[in-house]
C-alpha cells in the first residue's frame, strides 16, 4: 500500500474512535443521570433533588458541549481537506 493511503485509513481510523469516545462517555454521562433521577424519585428529599440536578448541571452538560465542539471541530477539518 502506499504511505498516502496508509496514513489516510489511520486518520479516519482515528476519528472515528474519537467520536465513538465522546459519544460513549456522553451515553454513560445520561445512564448515570437517570440513575440519580431514579434514586430522587425513590426517596424524594430536597437533598437528593439537589445532588441530580447539581450532577446533572455539572456534569452532563459539559459532555454535550464537549461532544457538541468536537462535532463542529471535525465538520470543519473535514469540509478543509
Amino acid at each position: 500500500m502506499d504511505a498516502e493511503i496508509l496514513a489516510a485509513l489511520v486518520r479516519y481510523v482515528k476519528t472515528g474512535l474519537v467520536v465513538l469516545q465522546t459519544r460513549f462517555f456522553v451515553l454513560l454521562g445520561l445512564l448515570l443521570c437517570a440513575g440519580a433521577f431514579a434514586w430522587t424519585l425513590w426517596g424524594p428529599t430536597y437533598e437528593r433533588i439537589v445532588a441530580s440536578c447539581a450532577f446533572a448541571v455539572l456534569v452532563y452538560l459539559p459532555l454535550l458541549r464537549l461532544e457538541g465542539a468536537k462535532n463542529g471541530r471535525q465538520l470543519a477539518s473535514e469540509e478543509t481537506d
